[in-house]
């Protein structure tokens, strides 16, 4: 599987960590940046946002904030 950016694995990841208030912004040189909603407490989270990275988003997302992402991979 090739490590494209913008794949829809990752593109699913996002839309379901902004409908539950994270606010997911692309930067510069493929870099994405995950902001936890005002009500939940914890620190920007930066990822390349790559398909292969997707399993390590979603835990990463769980211990950092709590928040479980029902997203199939």
């Amino acid at each position: 599987m090739a490590r494209n950016h913008g794949d829809k694995i990752i593109k699913r990841l996002f839309r379901e960590l902004e409908r539950l208030g994270f606010n997911v912004v692309h930067t510069r040189n493929n870099k994405f940046k995950i902001q936890p909603p005002h009500h939940i407490q914890g620190p920007t989270y930066f990822t390349h946002g790559t398909p292969k990275a997707a399993k390590a988003i979603q835990s990463d997302i769980k211990k950092l904030y709590g928040v479980e992402v029902d997203v199939e991979l």
